[in-house]
């Protein structure tokens, strides 16, 4: 169904998904400290929309959607923790992700981004390498998205220390500062996909 005649087709819709990391539920930080909400900020051309379907404790992607324009929307899917500390190995998550860019590429999204997984302290070392696995899968991109964030680009990211303190996070979530440097590198993979439309 077409909105009503008078209402103005936005100029993006900007997807989420993930997991608590994304979704934000760190304690204590604000709707407007997560992650995607800061990624709006820097993003060129402001975003009309904003959705943030990120469900925290999962590893699997939500693509069960449906959004008018899908021509003008971009599907960010940022995941990982969770499967790897559940013993989900890199290959395995990797084929959800591939499915996920597929399932959401056939219906008509125009750019599909995935992401690296950064540090956690939750992760044992043998978690630790299904993630550097998992993380070399999305770099060579097989699955054919458009753009991958890779965290490790900021080495803050590789060491979960860096954010595990009560102004920066959990060791596992990010609180503000670390969303913002987040978002930073998120963007700058995003703008040119706008800058290219």
């Amino acid at each position: 169904m077409r909105p009503a005649i008078g209402i103005a087709r936005p100029r993006w819709l900007v997807v989420a998904d993930g997991d608590s990391r994304t979704a934000g539920t760190y304690g204590g930080i604000t709707v407007a400290e997560r992650y995607p909400n800061q990624l709006c900020e820097f993003l060129r051309g402001r975003p009309f929309l904003w959705r943030n379907q990120a469900v925290g404790g999962t590893y699997v992607p939500h693509t069960s959607f449906h959004y008018l324009y899908p021509e003008r929307m971009i599907y960010v899917l940022s995941t990982g923790v969770n499967a790897y500390n559940g013993g989900v190995s890199a290959a395995t998550l990797y084929g959800l992700v591939t499915t996920a860019v597929n399932v959401v590429r056939d219906r008509g999204v125009r750019f599909v981004v995935v992401s690296t997984t950064f540090d956690s302290i939750d992760l044992d070392s043998t978690e630790q390498i299904q993630r550097l696995a998992g993380n070399d899968l999305h770099r060579a991109n097989a699955a054919g998205a458009d753009a991958v964030i890779d965290w490790s680009v900021d080495p803050w990211f590789d060491d979960a220390a860096n954010f595990a303190s009560p102004n920066e996070g959990d060791g596992v979530h990010l609180g503000p500062v670390g969303n913002r440097r987040a978002a930073r590198i998120a963007a700058a993979v995003i703008n040119p996909l706008l800058e290219a439309a």
